[in-house]
This record gives structure tokens, sequence and C-alpha cells, in this order.
């Protein structure tokens, strides 16, 4: 669900580090490269919430089977063409 090079940031609770540990060969097979769990609010709040950071790989991963190329490629494109207008005489 990551782009290349993307980052996943998620609100967890106390236990993340645990989690984290326990899905580190899934994290792996997914093709994370780096995860940290931060604390993070302290300062403003009563209690600190606890953020999840991953991080993917630049490096490509092929689609699930089935599907073919990217989401983005598969997506018709948004983008407006500009009509073709006559030179002026």
């Amino acid at each position: 669900m990551l782009r290349p090079s993307g980052r996943l940031l998620a609100l967890k609770g106390s236990t993340a580090a645990d989690e984290l540990r326990a899905a580190e060969g899934t994290l792996r097979e997914l093709g994370a490269r780096e995860w940290a769990v931060h604390s993070v609010g302290a300062e403003v709040l009563t209690s600190p919430a606890t953020v999840v950071d991953v991080r993917v790989g630049s490096e490509y991963h092929a689609p699930a089977p089935g599907r073919k190329g990217s989401p983005a490629a598969r997506r018709p494109s948004r983008r407006k063409t500009r009509r073709q207008t006559p030179p002026r005489r």
C-alpha cells in the first residue's frame, strides 16, 4: 500500500514495540527496510502518543498475483487534454 520509498506512520498503543518485534519477518517480506517506535507529545499531553514509523525500500516490488502494474498505471488518466484550436489568420 506504500509507494517505493514510502513511509507509514501509525498511532499505536504501549505494546507497539512488541508488535513490531513479532512482525519483523513479515515487515521484511513486505519490503520494509527500517522501522522505529517514537513517543511524542510528552510536553503537551498527559500521556504521550506512541507512533510507529515504517519505511519501505526503494527497489521495485512486483504487484500482487493477478494485478498488472501499479495502481497508478491501472487508473485512467484524470488529466484533461487541451483542445487543439485552429491557428488564427
